[in-house]
């Protein structure tokens, strides 16, 4: 049976100080985050194929995010799963944003092994983490489920379905350039019998 998965990713949050946070630092939506959830609800019942289950990140943004969605789809069923919740960076979290912006224009990320060595996820322990909650929303006999995680991770979730045969994951100061998920939009993903990736296209709430 081929799947329709969408992966979203949490709407806008406040965070006036403009600091990193990943899943060190709990966030709440934004009244325009609360909107644009909303809205990619509606973006998504114009569909030929509605979910039937929600399986969300953890934290705060997250859940709220999935309940959003639930209410606009009509979905009872929402399954939390620590799998996709946003990277560990207590190397970074709390710093100013701004900090990513000048990684990257070194060539690198919060990933990389002197970061690993102060705490942070790696670019592989992320991976591994969303491939098992992909792989088990794929197994659940569904025809159409949704997965709400975050940015970071969601990029390096595509990058693997991507490029299933790559023993290299490149640093999210490339994989930041293309592909990366805006808050509040989504990816349609259309997979094959064997949850293998034919297709994406991205959903907007606007």
């Amino acid at each position: 049976m081929k799947k329709t998965i969408y992966i979203v990713r949490h709407g806008e949050i406040d965070n006036p100080k403009s600091i990193a946070y990943g899943s060190n630092i709990e966030m709440q939506l934004s009244d325009k985050g609360r909107m644009q959830v909303q809205n990619l609800g509606l973006q998504i019942l114009k569909s030929e194929v509605i979910p039937s289950i929600i399986y969300s990140s953890t934290l705060d943004r997250g859940i709220e995010s999935a309940s959003i969605l639930a209410k606009t789809l009509g979905i009872a069923r929402i399954e939390k799963d620590p799998n996709l919740k946003d990277s560990f960076i207590p190397a970074l979290a709390g710093k100013p944003i701004t900090l990513f912006d000048e990684l990257y224009s070194k060539g690198q990320d919060g990933y990389g092994i002197e970061f690993v060595k102060q705490g942070n996820e790696s670019r592989e322990g992320i991976i591994n983490r969303m491939f098992s909650a992909y792989k088990k929303a794929i197994s659940n006999g569904e025809e159409c489920v949704v997965l709400v995680s975050h940015g970071d991770p969601i990029r390096l979730l595509l990058y693997k379905l991507e490029n299933p045969d790559s023993t290299i994951i490149p640093g999210m100061d490339i994989l930041s350039k293309v592909d990366y998920l805006p808050k509040g939009h989504a990816w349609k993903l259309a997979l094959n019998e064997q949850g293998n990736l034919l297709s994406k296209e991205l959903i907007s709430p606007n």
